[in-house]
């Protein structure tokens, strides 16, 4: 017990004594702060700062169907490769439902920033994807687009069945988020609904409206692991500037 009180009080001041050669003793002597992140990191992970105008041009995957999925009447037992481009090139699918994820995680080995894992045999970007898009190529069903990563609404779905849809968590082009005097930011293409990826007062209660549930905000799963990093970031971050510093939220 007093060995470990020992190492513990060791690391205190070990992590007290950096802080100062840091953040006190360097910037002194060379009028510069310290930057633990190169430049390529720092873009990568800065985001928009509080009370500062969203960049919308800025971009983020998303894999147009839902992970809160129900599975419908399975067709066969798939147990060959677990390809999506192969299994796509071999049948349309393995339930009544061809228009969602097939599941396999084909486009996670193409994602640089590994920011797409399962969820309910559904691929889902993560927090840490920066737009780069080199997933979407690798999605025989043609599911991932880059969106505004404003905090939007989407319609999370592919289908274009309409009423006739077999899936479970699918837009049946019903209207229900349109209205004739307002407009609502949603519209009906070949019997899907779409969003304009523009925030207005009215979206969220005409995304209230769907019946199917298919209507989403925009929220990107956050990854465990990229939670440990986005906490130092913010901790070294914090401490360099008095009052102007870039906190990631």
């Amino acid at each position: 017990m007093i060995l470990l009180i020992f190492f513990l009080f060791l690391f205190i001041l070990s992590c007290t004594l950096l802080y100062i050669l840091f953040y006190t003793i360097i910037p002194q002597i060379s009028g510069t702060k310290p930057d633990f992140f190169s430049q390529d990191d720092t873009d990568f992970l800065k985001l928009p700062a509080v009370n500062t105008p969203f960049n919308h041009d800025k971009k983020r995957a998303l894999v147009f169907c839902s992970p809160d999925k129900k599975f419908s009447l399975r067709r066969f037992i798939y147990a060959g490769h677990k390809d999506c481009n192969l299994f796509k090139t071999l049948y349309e699918a393995e339930y009544d439902c061809s228009w969602g994820c097939i599941g396999f995680g084909s486009c996670i080995s193409h994602c640089p920033q590994d920011a797409i894992i399962i969820k309910n045999n559904t691929a889902v970007i993560t927090e840490s994807c920066n737009g780069c898009g080199k997933c979407i190529p690798h999605c025989p069903n043609n599911l991932i687009k880059l969106v505004p990563a404003a905090q939007d609404f989407v319609v999370q779905c592919s289908s274009h069945d309409g009423k006739n849809t077999s899936c479970s968590e699918a837009c049946t082009a019903c209207g229900s988020c349109l209205d004739p005097y307002i407009y609502s930011g949603f519209s009906i293409v070949d019997n899907l609904a779409v969003s304009d990826y523009k925030p207005n007062h009215d979206k969220s209660g005409f995304a209230a409206k769907c019946p199917s549930k298919t209507i989403k905000k925009i929220e990107l799963t956050e990854k465990k692991d990229f939670k440990f990093w986005k906490l130092c970031y913010n901790i070294l971050h914090k401490s360099q500037d008095s009052g102007e510093s870039e906190i990631w939220e």
